[in-house]
């Protein structure tokens, strides 16, 4: 491809394809957690989570709009494995589309929540199925193919103590996995493994923040 400046490489015509054709992602308006503290992980119920993150309150907005204004949160679904007393751990490499996260360590896996994984029934988004649409097209992507043995709903991350956080809420998933065996050639993900609860406690500055507040929840209801 060429313009009048001469050759356009992949990468200027991906960032010019974004201006023109933005990334449309699910978001939810902020004042639905109204009343709601943004310090962590907050131990709602997935009925409680769904009478905020619902069709009254989501859309389908540009990404590009939503990274630089709050009146909105981008909602993410956030999926920790656990073995025992062990979960999953990663480094999140520079290939990853969050730059601001990149060379922290996380226990969370999934992404944000594309217009393709909407669930429509009779024209009305269903938010809990296109979240849960996202959540397999995500696992799915990433090749995460352990046997699950259960799945629980563990709450809701809200902060406000970074740009990243201020702009995202995650509804964080806890899968019980039954061994402790994971690989995944996804290029923004390295040296995924199982680790310790107390492990990554004593490493917990080297965690990214949603990751943190985590960590200290699970420690304290499945770490030795």
């Amino acid at each position: 491809m060429f313009t009048s400046a001469g050759f356009v490489t992949p990468i200027k015509r991906y960032k010019m394809a974004k201006i023109i054709k933005p990334e449309l992602i699910l978001c939810t308006i902020t004042s639905a957690f109204d009343g709601l503290p943004r310090t962590g992980l907050l131990p709602l119920s997935e009925t409680e989570i769904f009478a905020r993150v619902n069709e009254q309150h989501t859309w389908f907005g540009p990404r590009n709009y939503l990274e630089l204004h709050t009146e909105f949160l981008q909602v993410v679904p956030y999926i920790v494995l656990r073995y025992g007393s062990q979960v999953a751990v990663y480094e999140r490499t520079k290939k990853g589309t969050e730059a601001r996260l990149h060379n922290l360590f996380s226990l969370g896996f999934g992404g944000h929540v594309q217009i393709s994984d909407a669930v429509l029934h009779n024209d009305i988004l269903d938010t809990r199925a296109t979240i849960a649409a996202a959540t397999r097209r995500e696992m799915e992507e990433e090749s995460i193919h352990a046997a699950i043995l259960q799945k629980e709903d563990i709450g809701l991350i809200l902060l406000d103590d970074e740009e990243v956080s201020r702009h995202h809420a995650g509804l964080l998933e806890l899968w019980t996995v039954a061994s402790p065996e994971i690989d995944t050639p996804d290029a923004a993900i390295n040296n995924c493994r199982f680790m310790e609860l107390h492990d990554a406690v004593v490493e917990l500055e080297r965690f990214e923040s949603w990751s943190k507040a985590v960590i200290s929840h699970l420690a304290k209801a499945y770490g030795r």
